[in-house]
């Protein structure tokens, strides 16, 4: 999901950029309840909504919402003051970029990948998703994910990611 894929790109880029500084933690509800609220209209429809009641959203309008105005850390506090963390800036990088500057991009710190999901990426368990068997399968849709890092696997390049 967008939101979840979203806050743990955010939370791990300041936490492996910050190693001196305590780890926080970011909840993805909040981009789940505002985006929408800030992107699209303030009334929620029928068509906003999936078939799981889900709040249907993207990545780019979550990584906008987040750098316009931040997302809570989340943590005990005796005061009033909710600290947030915002992005400076984020890129798209389109699917036929360089796969090499996406290996460096995911050498500094995790990304966020969407996919187009079938039925064979939904069956899917720990293996290599190639791609739909046929070149007619039904699409269900995009997924986000966060990649985390790469590898080789007797010559098959693949990517770990951490789905929600």
């Amino acid at each position: 999901m967008y939101a979840i894929a979203v806050s743990a790109a955010c939370q791990a880029t300041y936490n492996l950029k910050c190693i001196t500084e305590p780890q926080i933690t970011l909840g993805p509800q909040e981009i789940i309840d505002c985006v929408h609220e800030k992107f699209e209209h303030s009334k929620k429809t029928m068509e906003d909504v999936d078939k799981k009641s889900c709040m249907l959203s993207s990545t780019r309008k979550s990584l906008t919402y987040v750098t316009n105005y931040g997302i809570i850390i989340l943590s005990k506090r005796e005061d009033v003051f909710i600290p947030r963390l915002k992005l400076k800036n984020f890129t798209m990088v389109p699917t036929n970029y360089a796969e090499k500057i996406i290996i460096n991009l995911i050498n500094c710190h995790p990304i966020t990948g969407v996919i187009k999901t079938t039925q064979e990426f939904i069956e899917l368990e720990n293996e290599i998703f190639t791609g739909p068997i046929n070149e007619y399968s039904h699409l269900y849709g995009s997924h986000t994910m966060l990649v985390v890092g790469y590898g080789e696997e007797d010559g098959e390049k693949f990517y770990w990611v951490r789905n929600s």
